[in-house]
């Protein structure tokens, strides 16, 4: 197991940045239907991916997944995609998943 782990973190930088960013970014994808149904965590997917990639590929590559997945978790906030309060109803929501 140690041997794959080195040979995996042999390979070129942006091999495995490439690996790691679409790791991500499918998780992404596969999360933001499942968003509307399951509203609770999100960033479990994210997280797990975050740690095997650094496990696999090092400590830069896990800090690039790490950058990655915290521009990704923009599309979870509410209102969709944005951090400002539109409207009342919305401070009003968040007051009431606590």
């Amino acid at each position: 197991m140690l041997q794959n782990l080195a040979v995996m973190r042999g390979w070129p930088l942006w091999t495995r940045l490439a690996v790691a960013g679409i790791a991500l970014t499918l998780a992404c994808l596969f999360q933001i239907p499942l968003e509307t149904e399951m509203p609770d965590e999100p960033f479990l997917l994210f997280f797990l991916i975050v740690i095997a990639s650094t496990v696999a590929f090092g400590e830069g590559v896990g800090f690039f997944g790490v950058g990655l997945s915290a521009f990704l978790s923009f599309l979870f906030f509410e209102p969709f995609g944005s951090l400002a309060l539109q409207h009342a109803a919305d401070l009003i929501r968040i007051e009431s998943m606590r």
